[in-house]
């Protein structure tokens, strides 16, 4: 058995199936949920085995942004995910004439750094490998944050090897984003966790969108760099922050889920594992770690759309495949999983009290 993913079906199919898993949504003939009918189900099976083969280009460049960013920063933090499936099928809910077998995130790794400047730093050095693959977009959500808040570097590849072209023109995201980027981004995912509201997306309620679209403003006055409230000064924004944060009672909120929220170690052997998946259950507040050695990325994908079949109708249940360089750094890299916000939160509270 080969250690990874081949792709199966043809970029054709792969896009066919898109559509069609589009068009049902659209009929309204089911939600962003992996059970879309019985007759759906060869369609879901295309889906997941072109995701399931993003895994080797994705491992990488993974590895070689691991290399990259140690070099600017030893204590940067290195990790993959391949994407969820309910992400996708709600993306394609969401952009009905999207070519599947063109989206550019379904394997993305990322590296999170100490500072803006270490930030640029290795987005720069990354870029100016000399690599066969190439780089398709680029994205300074720095310079001009999502209308949400969300900061960070975006850098797209298609990969191409000279040697065995099984994975060319897939397509990589790479994100850089500094520690306060990445504390943002992971409290939004924790909230809407909780909530049970598409965040991440800019769905949900109006409330918590401009809490959180407040708290990146904060952020970039303590980076530096530019902001969505151009028309606010720092005192305005954060009597704005305080305000809306006291409405929503949001820093009780978030701390609640990490006070609370109980870790399950399934397999007893975490130091030498490799891959992930990470199930946490919204309504008991328990997180389960299953965990595969960094020969097992097949076996850890095929787990990985067992877990989601079998969670696909409850709505507590958030599940996700990723890799890390060790158990230690898992929860650094996802601390959304572990419902832990506190950098975010000391980070807001220190802002708003200044």
């Amino acid at each position: 058995m080969p250690a990874w993913e081949l792709p199966v079906y043809s970029r054709t199919r792969v896009a066919k199936a898109g559509r069609e898993v589009a068009k049902h949504l659209q009929a309204g003939l089911g939600e962003t949920t992996i059970d879309v009918k019985r007759a759906l189900v060869d369609d879901i099976a295309v889906i997941n085995n072109f995701r399931a083969s993003h895994a080797f280009p994705l491992n990488t460049f993974q590895t070689a942004l691991r290399a990259k960013s140690r070099e600017i920063d030893p204590n940067a933090i290195v990790a993959q995910r391949l994407k969820r499936m309910p992400t996708i099928i709600d993306k394609l809910r969401r952009f009905p004439d999207m070519n599947l077998s063109r989206m550019q995130d379904i394997g993305g790794c990322r590296a999170v750094m100490a500072s803006i400047e270490s930030v640029y730093d290795l987005s720069k050095a990354f870029e100016n490998r000399k690599v066969s693959h190439i780089l398709a977009n680029k994205k300074d959500y720095i310079k001009e944050p999502k209308a949400s808040g969300y900061r960070g570097i975006h850098l797209i590849y298609k990969y191409v090897s000279d040697r065995n072209d099984t994975y060319n023109n897939y397509h990589i995201e790479v994100q850089v984003r500094s520690q306060l980027q990445h504390a943002w981004a992971t409290a939004v995912e924790t909230a809407g966790m909780l909530l049970k509201q598409q965040l991440k997306s800019s769905q949900g309620e109006e409330r918590w969108l401009e809490f959180f679209a407040y708290a990146s403003s904060a952020i970039s006055f303590l980076e530096g760099t530019p902001h969505l409230h151009t028309q606010c000064d720092r005192v305005q924004v954060a009597n704005a922050l305080r305000e809306v944060a006291a409405s929503l009672h949001a820093f009780e909120l978030l701390r609640a889920v990490s006070t609370t929220m109980q870790l399950r170690e399934n397999q007893p052997d975490m130091v030498s594992a490799g891959y992930f998946i990470l199930v946490v259950n919204t309504e008991s507040q328990e997180l389960s770690v299953y965990t595969f050695k960094k020969n097992e990325a097949k076996r850890a994908s095929s787990a990985y759309e067992t877990v989601e079949h079998d969670n696909r109708n409850n709505e507590n249940i958030e599940t996700v495949l990723v890799s890390v360089e060790s158990f230690t750094s898992l929860k650094s890299a996802y601390p959304n999983y572990y419902g832990d916000a506190s950098v975010f939160i000391e980070t807001i509270e220190e802002f708003i009290s200044a």
